[in-house]
């Protein structure tokens, strides 16, 4: 093989490993709608938290999980704990 095919060749190489991957997206899927009736609210949550109307209950990720990811779903889960009780990885789901 040619010298400048060589080059070429690992320049193409180096250029695709190098290609910016795209991150995943994290999202809310599904909120809490109305405030829980207080005697239910107090047998599922005996600490006496309360999600409030528009929280996130159903987290999100959309797409390839990639290195430097892990810090936006973790800011997005404290943003929402202690009411997170599922956090899915594919598509939004269809009402």
């Amino acid at each position: 093989m040619p010298l400048q095919l060589r080059r070429c060749a690992a320049l193409l190489i180096l250029v695709g490993i190098g290609a910016p991957a795209h991150a995943a997206e994290v999202s809310c899927d599904a909120t809490y709608g109305q405030p829980t009736p207080e005697e239910m609210a107090k047998r599922e949550r005996p600490s006496g938290a309360r999600p409030t109307p528009g929280t996130c209950e159903v987290g999100l990720i959309r797409g390839t999980i990639i290195k430097g990811d892990y810090e936006k779903v973790l800011i997005f889960y404290r943003r929402n704990h202690p009411f997170l009780p599922l956090l899915q990885h594919g598509e939004p789901q269809v009402p």
